[in-house]
């Protein structure tokens, strides 16, 4: 696949930008990123749902996933279970309410966050992730008679976007590019992360930390399938780690704006002070001056790209260290490129990420 795609994606979806950010994404096996690369705080499905105004490192190098049956891996075609499905989305660069079959939506959705050069099992594995992940939405908007799913903006390339948007920006390359979303879809389109016979919360996200967070870890409620596993080749990222630098006054007003009772101490070498992190180093909070933040609102704030992150002092800038990219529960998607490489499959991929979960195709997720 060209790499033009990728230069493509970059310039169609708006990426947050941060003061002296230094991020390497050269030569990488995944580098196709989106709006998401922020961190964003997504306790539940509510944060993507109906709204008028709206997403340490393991000592072994290898992964072991459960062994899956030949028939796994055989070409599927759409099933019944799907075919006749869709969703109800509203466009916000039209403000109008949109039909999608789920079939055009994996694919629309597809193109707007992913780089087709990976490996094709993790593209189908990112499909079956997206799929469930909406799925779960759409029955949890739908049972509390929501009017529609969850939000877009196909003017932005923003959770998704149509064929006929796709053929126009991408002209020359468009052919060679959806066939091989449809293809992959195609594959796919009737297979679900399930549990309890429902749809799984199938979060997924660009890069871990090493390791993923559980969802206890930080939401505090358990979700079987949404527990810490490794992730160990997610360092070997050119851009696991990134920095962002800032002079006192600016670190200082952009506190202020969030915390209007917010003051820093005299000296500031002592302004950051206990930082309390997860079992997984995810950071739960920070004192600063006289409050204590939040570690996700912080990676908000400050427009970190995860809430693994380190703050220091020095050379009258404040500056954080970040590790990974995204909320780093669920599938890290360089992780499943990883596992692809080294030969796993999409449903070796999906079970190693969603613990507890069963992959399930033929089925009918509402």
């Amino acid at each position: 696949m060209k790499k033009n795609i990728s230069a493509i994606l970059f310039t169609l979806i708006a990426i947050s930008a941060a003061p002296l950010i230094s991020i390497g994404i050269n030569n990488n096996a995944y580098d196709g990123y989106t709006d998401k690369n922020t961190f964003t705080i997504h306790q539940d499905s509510k944060t993507k749902k109906a709204s008028a105004t709206e997403n340490t490192v393991a000592e072994s190098t290898s992964f072991s996933a459960p062994s899956e049956k030949a028939s796994d891996t055989k070409q599927r075609t759409k099933s019944s279970a799907v075919q006749n499905l869709s969703f109800k989305i509203y466009d916000k660069a039209v403000k109008s309410i949109i039909t999608v079959s789920d079939f055009d939506f994996c694919c629309g959705a597809v193109m707007t966050e992913t780089d087709l050069d990976i490996p094709y099992e993790a593209l189908k594995a990112e499909i079956i992730a997206l799929h469930t992940y909406y799925s779960y939405i759409r029955n949890e908007s739908r049972a509390e008679n929501k009017s529609f799913d969850f939000e877009c903006n196909t003017k932005v390339w923003e959770t998704y976007v149509s064929e006929s948007e796709l053929k126009e920006k991408l002209r020359d390359t468009f052919s060679e590019s959806y066939d091989t979303v449809k293809n992959a879809v195609s594959e796919v389109s009737d297979t679900f992360v399930v549990f309890d016979g429902k749809p799984c919360m199938t979060k997924y996200f660009e890069i871990s930390s090493g390791k993923t967070f559980s969802y206890k870890e930080i939401f505090g409620s358990d979700i079987p399938y949404l527990r810490s596993v490794p992730s160990p080749l997610d360092v070997t990222a050119n851009n696991y780690k990134t920095k962002i630098s800032l002079s006192p006054k600016e670190f200082d007003d952009k506190l202020k704006k969030y915390f209007g009772s917010y003051s820093p101490e005299k000296e500031i070498s002592e302004n950051i002070k206990n930082i309390s992190k997860t079992e997984n180093n995810a950071v739960s909070s920070v004192e600063i001056g006289n409050i204590k933040a939040d570690g996700g609102r912080l990676a908000e704030i400050f427009s970190l790209r995860s809430r693994c992150f380190d703050i220091s002092y020095g050379n009258q800038l404040y500056t954080f260290t970040v590790c990974g990219c995204g909320e780093n529960i669920g599938m890290s998607k360089f992780g499943a490129c990883k596992m692809a490489e080294q030969g796993s499959s999409f449903t070796e991929i999906l079970r190693h990420y969603f613990p507890s979960a069963e992959i399930k195709s033929s089925f009918s997720p509402v």
